[in-house]
C-alpha cells in the first residue's frame, strides 16, 4: 500500500511540475555583494561592491582591475555603499562614494568622499563630510547619495541600530542630509547650520526625484521580527515609502506607518504588515516599457521583486495602484536603476549572507530591454494584464467571467517570454495553460490579488488559453487528475480501514 500510495504522489508531481526558462541579458556577473550602481554619459557603468571595490562595466564587459581598492569596515550592512555623479561629470569628473570606516574601538562612522575620475581608476580622494554614528552596530548604516534637481548632494543615514538618537538634531543618524557639492552646507536647509533636511528615519536606503514635482521620495526599512534598535519583538513590518518635505519628523521610532499624528509625517505607502526592504528606487522617465511608464519602481531585498506603483496626480502623495513583478526570480533586487536608452537595470545582492545557497556567481546587473511591454484592461475594476519580454503584440484577447478561461491570440516575431496576471476574483486556481491547442508547462506565482503565470511562447501566431478550475480543458490533465485523486483516496480509506482493523483484533 505504501509503495503504491509513494508512486501516485511521484506520478502527480511529476504531470504538474513545469519547467522554467527565462530570456534576459545578463550585463555583469560574478559581482561580490554590489550595492551601487550609476551610467556615464559615455555609456559606462560604475558599481560599488561592499566590501570596498569600485568596478568598472565598459563597452559591456566588467573590467578585471577595479576602479578604486578602498580600507572600509566589512561588518555586516557596513561597507562601501553608495555611489554619485558630478551633475557637471563631464567636465569635472567629479565622483562621489558613501563608506564606512572603523573609526575607534568601539566606534563604526561613515564618510562622504570625492574623487576624480581619470582613465578608469578613482584618484585624489577628498573627504567632504564625516558622519558620526555614536554607534559601533553592523547595521542600519543606510549608505544611498544622490544629486537633486537643485544640485545639492542628498545623503541617506541609517539609525546604526540607536534608536534613541533619531530624534536628535545633534546627530546626523537617522537622517536625510543636504549638502553642496563641495560639503558646504547650504544656506536654504531647514536648521541652519545643520546638513539635516529630514528626520526621524530609520534605516533610508533609496531616493528619487518625481520628474514633474521635482519633489524627492525615499525608501525606508522599518521593523520586522526582533528589532534590535528598540529591543522589542515585532511580528510586523512596515516598510515605508516616504516623499520629503525640508525640516519634517518622519516619526521613528515613537511610530511606524500611517499613525494620523499632525507632528508626523505619515507614508505615503508602507508594507501593512509584509516585509519588503525596500532598496534603491527610481521614477521610470521614458515611459518606453510600458509596463512601468510614470511609475516609481522600488528594489526589494526580502521581498526578492520589483514593486511598481503609480502615484495620484497632481500631488503625487496617493497610491493608487501597485504592482508586483519578478517575484522570486533573481532573488535579492538591491538598486535599480534606468538607462539612456531606456533600458531597466536591476542590481542583485544575493552574496550579502541573507540569500540562502547563493552560486558564486549570483550577484549580477540585469537588463530589460524597452521591448518589455504590457497589454492592460479593466474588468469590474480589476486590473488584468499581460506582460512580454521580447518582440510581440496581442491581435485579440477574449475574457469570459463565466467560463473562466482567457483566450490570447499573440504574434510574436521571435520565442520570447509572456507574463499573465490574473486577477484571483476573476479567475481561480489551479490554472491549466494550452498553447495551439497543446497543453504546455509554466512558471506560477502569486501575491494577494494576482496570480502570475509565466511561459515560454514560440515565434509566429499562437492561441494561447489560460483555463481556471471551473472549465474541463481540452486537454486530459485536470481529467487524469481527478481519477488518480479518486484512486488515491480510495487506497488511503482502504488503509485506514485495514489498519482500524488490525488495532481492533490486538485490542
Amino acid at each position: 500500500m505504501r509503495k503504491v500510495v509513494i508512486f501516485l504522489i511521484l506520478l502527480l508531481l511529476l504531470l504538474f511540475t513545469p519547467s522554467y526558462g527565462e530570456e534576459y541579458e545578463i550585463v555583469a556577473k560574478g559581482l561580490k555583494v554590489p550595492w551601487d550602481m550609476v551610467f556615464t554619459p559615455d555609456g559606462r557603468i560604475f558599481v560599488t561592491e561592499r566590501e570596498g571595490k569600485v568596478r568598472l562595466i565598459e563597452n559591456g564587459k566588467l573590467k578585471e582591475e577595479p576602479m578604486l581598492e578602498i580600507n572600509v569596515a566589512k561588518v555586516g550592512e557596513a561597507g562601501l555603499l553608495g555611489i554619485a555623479l558630478h551633475p557637471r561629470f563631464s567636465e569635472n569628473h567629479f565622483v562621489y562614494i558613501y563608506y564606512t570606516y572603523q573609526a575607534s574601538f568601539n566606534e563604526l562612522r561613515n564618510r562622504v568622499a570625492r574623487f576624480v575620475e581619470k582613465d578608469g581608476k578613482l584618484l585624489n580622494e577628498r573627504i567632504i563630510l564625516d558622519i558620526p554614528m555614536n554607534s559601533n552596530s553592523a547595521i542600519h548604516h543606510g549608505g544611498r547619495i544622490k544629486f537633486g534637481p537643485d544640485g545639492k548632494l542628498y545623503i541617506t543615514v541609517g539609525d546604526g541600530a540607536n534608536s534613541l538618537q533619531v530624534q536628535d538634531l545633534n546627530s546626523y543618524a537617522g537622517k536625510v542630509l543636504r549638502i553642496n557639492d563641495d560639503g558646504t552646507i547650504p544656506e536654504d536647509n531647514p536648521f541652519k547650520g545643520s546638513p539635516i533636511y529630514t528626520y526621524g528615519h530609520r534605516n533610508p536606503q533609496g531616493i528619487d526625484w518625481h520628474p514633474i514635482t521635482k519633489k524627492p521620495y525615499i525608501s525606508e526599512h522599518g521593523p520586522s521580527g526582533f528589532d534590535y534598535s528598540i529591543r522589542q519583538l515585532r511580528n510586523r513590518g512596515y516598510d515605508e515609502i516616504n516623499l520629503l518635505e525640508a525640516g519634517k519628523n518622519y516619526g521613528w521610532p515613537l511610530y511606524v506607518g500611517k499613525e494620523n499624528d499632525p507632528n508626523y509625517v505619515d507614508p505615503i505607502i508602507d508594507s501593512d504588515g509584509e516585509t519588503w526592504a525596500p532598496s534603491g528606487i527610481t521614477f521610470y522617465k521614458s515611459g518606453k516599457i510600458e509596463a512601468f511608464k510614470d511609475s516609481l519602481l522600488i528594489a526589494n531585498l526580502r521581498g526578492q521583486h520589483l514593486r511598481v506603483i503609480k502615484l495620484k496626480p497632481p500631488n503625487f502623495d496617493e497610491v493608487i495602484d501597485q504592482k508586483v513583478f519578478f517575484l522570486n526570480q533573481f532573488g535579492r533586487i538591491r538598486q535599480v536603476v534606468e538607462g539612456e536608452d531606456g533600458s531597466l537595470y536591476l542590481l542583485t545582492s544575493n552574496r550579502d549572507g541573507r540569500y540562502p545557497n547563493p552560486a558564486p556567481d549570483d550577484d549580477k546587473i540585469i537588463k530589460i530591454k524597452p521591448s518589455y511591454k504590457k497589454f492592460q484592461l479593466l474588468e469590474d475594476g480589476v486590473s488584468f494584464s499581460v506582460t512580454f519580454f521580447g518582440n510581440s503584440s496581442i491581435k485579440d484577447l477574449q475574457f469570459s467571467k463565466d467560463l473562466k478561461m482567457i483566450k490570447l491570440l499573440v504574434e510574436s516575431q521571435k520565442e520570447s517570454e509572456l507574463e499573465v496576471n490574473i486577477p484571483k476574483k476573476l479567475l481561480g486556481p489551479p490554472y491549466f495553460l494550452e498553447i495551439n491547442e497543446s497543453s504546455q508547462d509554466f512558471k506560477f506565482n502569486e501575491n494577494f490579488t494576482h496570480a502570475i503565470i509565466t511561459f515560454k511562447l514560440p515565434k509566429g501566431e499562437s492561441e494561447v488559453k489560460i483555463i481556471g478550475t471551473t472549465v474541463i480543458p481540452e486537454f486530459p490533465y485536470p481529467l487524469l487528475l481527478s481519477f488518480l485523486s479518486l484512486l488515491l483516496l480510495l487506497f488511503l480509506l482502504k488503509f485506514i480501514q485495514v489498519r482500524i482493523r488490525s488495532l481492533t483484533s490486538h485490542s
